[in-house]
């Protein structure tokens, strides 16, 4: 997702860089022989945008990398970021962006999902996902070339010949064709504005046009039946394209529009070579050419010798890595991955150098290159799943724990890795030295990591029972070793949160919560109520994606004088400046980040904010965040609110007895008052309205929607089988917006192409800025949320939306999962029978349960009811 201070801090990072590049231009006149054409083709642009008619225009691109990365690091996201602002005041042009994240499946095959989607005045534009749009009158010269063309493209050729392997390109030995044939430019380069190369003059009618940027329209493709062959996946499926669309008479061309392409083309390879015979065999079936059988044999003798000098550099890299010059060997393993992109062992080399320099933004994608291309090499997942945990992403963890046991890791590697993780992570614990203590301490960790689970197995029960090890942890505590304690429950805790027989059932820690509460900091002078006047808000970290940062925002928006303090309890030394970032320019408060030290030492800091500037301190901590639990000491004189925003999970202070307990729901606020036998408050979680969506009735065809991470879902095949399970009922398209890796996105598709249905009808959106602003957008009309662990923000925000709620509630299943705020009408489901019957009464009762949702948001879910709420909280005495 890129929220919008994101996207704006990009939109202004490019804003600069063009002005520069923009300079240079200038002075290098790159682009003066197109001005001629770009002038003539003025009044056509003009002419259409004075029509006053609406352009329907949607770009559509595939990538590897996940939306996150994509509308940050490509060059294609960032470029389309600029053109949605350029374009989002113009009433006339409305713009679509239909990108295939993590991408696993060929590009004709994601195109002809978007020509058969997509309605019949739009216009299509295929691009690659690694191209600048340098052209500022980017969609002006799209309409101008297609009033000229029936598809247009930047560069192209005149002509076809027998053999042609290329636009470019005369035969197999890449002998270029005259310039005579040639037509248009491309720049090429790594930044936008490259260095340009002008093939021909154009526009100019064109045979074959190169795959970097097509565009048509979706009746002129449908009509004469043009779309890409699914067998062309990558390579030659544009020359395949053009030659079906010159048999079905269309009338192709090149046209000016300034693009910089980052890649250069990948010919001559394995796959290149297996394409070329393809094509050849589909387009000229009966020439027998003995040339091409020498080709076939000079080229694989080529990758023959490729392959060899690639293993001498990677030979050479590890020498260097050995010896400690990591630098030179990160450079020769970019050698390789610049020559083989997807080259696992240089992947997988290289990201571990970058994630161990503590690079993980640069490593992380590196590593997982790696597994996607050698997904049975045990080493890579072991790697990866690692790194996962040791920089504190544990559902990312546990979810790839879970593929890597599908594909390259046994159960043997898979225990070992759990196990060693538990003492590995903690810098104390994995020390050389093996003294007593220490051993003591690893022998404890493993132990409560391992035996929690085991004594709930059977025993589900809601306080986390620990009777076993208490003697153990309360003579640490004699012992004076306090830091340790902190360091025991805070490792605890974050690896038997997402247990499986935890989850949903045991969400209260009584006994950590009392070791925690009764570690006296010694602060003094206690400093009264009367003399404070700040509000902090504590939490561990923050992120770009979910409803906890998203509610921590919320308090800082409504609270007066707003402190926010952060623990950084995973120690990722969180930068404050990154953190202004993700708050927005509205929020201008004091930011606190505690540094990286030990735990006792990060809670008596924390203590000494509250007690000096604290009147109320509202505590939004992660499960296992011992420091900001311990640092609210009893005897400061300040109000503490305890938030319970992770509830489905074990998480420290629910049962702190000074710390107010508060819930973001009122059936959760209920439910923790009876389990917990004390007083609970209801802060009601908010959103801010964004209107209601305008259903056209009667509503022909419905479509569906789920949102929420793969971790809120069982399982790839859980997730399949809804999705199927709704597209057999509607008999229209699912949408699904949040992250989910490539591998199960693979896995969907097989799923729904074993249930005959076709996989263009589940539309992944990926992660979003807004997903209220999604739900408005997309022509969806019931929503899902997830299952089996539910959205809270999500529900309440389809439901201001006014999409009717389709909720998964299982009755028998744990007590604690899919507590939220749905209206009275709200039908639930806990198995796909059902949901399929909860579809159909939906449909048939869509306009009053749509109602329902909308009115419920009004009354309960508002910005205003928040601020109400809130403000109460603090005056009360």
């Amino acid at each position: 997702m890129v929220n919008q201070a994101k996207k704006n801090t990009v939109l202004a990072k490019q804003s600069e860089y063009s002005d520069a590049e923009l300079s240079a231009r200038k002075d290098t006149k790159k682009y003066s022989s197109s001005t001629q054409n770009k002038i003539s083709n003025k009044l056509a642009i003009n002419n259409i945008f004075k029509l006053n008619t609406s352009v329907y225009i949607c770009i559509i691109s595939a990538t590897r990398l996940s939306a996150v990365d994509f509308w940050e690091k490509s060059a294609l996201g960032i470029s389309l970021l600029r053109i949605s602002e350029q374009h989002q005041h113009h009433q006339f042009v409305h713009l679509d962006f239909n990108i295939a994240f993590n991408n696993n499946l060929g590009l004709s095959e994601v195109f002809n999902a978007q020509i058969a989607s997509a309605a019949a005045h739009t216009v299509l534009v295929f691009i690659h996902d690694d191209v600048w749009i340098d052209d500022t009158d980017f969609i002006a010269n799209i309409m101008a070339g297609l009033s000229e063309f029936d598809i247009i493209g930047i560069v192209g050729n005149v002509r076809h010949l027998p053999h042609q392997p290329a636009w470019c390109y005369i035969n197999h030995h890449f002998v270029w064709d005259g310039q005579t044939n040639l037509s248009g430019e491309i720049a090429h380069g790594k930044s936008a504005f490259g260095t340009n190369t002008k093939f021909g003059k154009a526009p100019r009618a064109c045979a074959l046009l190169d795959g970097v940027f097509i565009a048509s329209t979706q009746h002129c493709l449908i009509k004469n039946k043009v779309l890409f062959d699914p067998q062309f996946d990558f390579h030659f499926y544009d020359l395949d394209f053009c030659r079906t669309a010159t048999k079905a008479g269309l009338k192709l061309g090149t046209w000016p529009i300034s693009l910089t392409h980052q890649g250069i083309g990948d010919f001559g390879c394995q796959t290149w070579r297996e394409r070329y015979q393809q094509y050849l065999n589909k387009w000229e079936p009966m020439v027998a050419d003995a040339d091409l059988a020498d080709y076939l044999q000079e080229t694989k003798q080529y990758h023959q010798d490729l392959q060899l000098a690639i293993n001498n550099v990677l030979h050479l890299a590890a020498t260097h890595d050995k010896a400690g010059e990591l630098t030179h060997a990160m450079q020769l393993y970019e050698e390789v991955i610049a020559i083989a992109p997807n080259h696992a062992r240089a992947n997988y080399q290289l990201g571990l150098l970058e994630v161990n320099s503590r690079d993980l933004d640069v490593g992380l994608p590196h590593l997982e290159r790696a597994i996607q291309n050698a997904p049975d090499c045990e080493q890579f997942w072991v790697t990866y799943i690692e790194t996962l945990v040791q920089f504190g992403a544990i559902n990312e963890a546990i979810a790839a724990l879970k593929l890597g046991k599908q594909h390259g890791i046994t159960l043997a590697t898979a225990d070992k890795i759990v196990t060693s993780q538990f003492v590995t992570d903690n810098a104390k614990l994995a020390a050389p030295e093996h003294s007593p203590h220490q051993i003591t301490l690893k022998k404890l960790l493993i132990d409560l990591v391992h035996g929690i689970p085991l004594l709930h197995k059977t025993q589900c029960q809601a306080f986390l029972n620990v009777s076993e090890f208490e003697a153990r942890v309360n003579q640490l505590l004699v012992d004076g070793f306090e830091d340790d304690v902190l360091t025991l429950i805070h490792q605890t805790i974050k690896f038997i949160k997402v247990h499986p027989d935890l989850v949903g059932h045991t969400v209260f820690t009584p006994y950590f919560d009392h070791v925690l509460a009764n570690i006296n900091l010694g602060i003094s002078p206690i400093v009264p109520t009367l003399n404070k006047s700040n509000n902090l808000v504590i939490a561990s970290e923050l992120y770009e994606v979910g409803g906890h940062s998203k509610v921590v925002i919320d308090l800082l928006s409504h609270l007066d004088n707003p402190v926010l303090v952060l623990t950084d309890i995973y120690n990722r030394n969180i930068q404050i400046e990154a953190v202004r970032q993700l708050l927005g320019t509205a929020i201008d408060c004091p930011i606190h980040v505690l540094s990286n030290t030990s735990l006792i030492n990060k809670s008596e800091a924390l203590a000494k904010i509250i007690n000096t500037q604290a009147r109320h301190v509202f505590l939004l901590s992660h499960h296992d965040d011992s420091v900001a639990i311990t640092a609210c000491q009893k005897t400061l004189d300040a109000r503490f609110y305890f938030v319970h925003h992770a509830d489905h999970n074990p998480a420290l202070g629910n049962t702190v007895a000074h710390l107010e307990h508060v819930d973001l729901f009122e059936c959760r606020a209920a439910q923790c008052a009876d389990v917990l036998s004390r007083p609970t408050l209801t802060l009601p979680i908010a959103t801010a309205d964004f209107g209601k969506k305008s259903f056209a009735y009667p509503i022909k065809t419905f479509a569906t929607v789920t949102a929420g991470s793969f971790g809120k879902f069982d399982n790839a095949s859980s997730l399949s089988n809804l999705v199927i399970a709704c597209m057999q009922v509607t008999g229209g398209q699912h949408h699904h917006f949040g992250d989910i890796p490539h591998t199960q996105l693979k896995s969907i598709a097989e799923a729904l192409t074993a249930a005959h249905i076709q996989t263009s009808d589940f539309i992944y959106h990926g992660n979003v800025p807004s997903l209220w602003q999604a739900l408005l957008n997309i022509d969806a009309h019931i929503y899902l949320g997830s299952a089996p662990i539910g959205g809270g923000r999500g529900d309440i925000e389809a439901q201001g939306v006014g999409y009717p709620l389709l909720s998964y509630k299982d009755q028998l299943g744990p007590k604690f999962i899919n507590i939220g705020n749905h209206h009275a009408d709200t039908i639930y489901w806990s198995n796909l029978v059902q949901m399929q019957a909860g579809l159909k009464y939906i449909m048939q009762n869509h306009l009053p349960l749509s109602a329902s949702s909308r009115i419920f948001y009004q009354k309960n879910c508002s910005s205003e009811s928040f601020k109400k709420t809130l403000t109460s909280l603090c005056n009360r005495h």
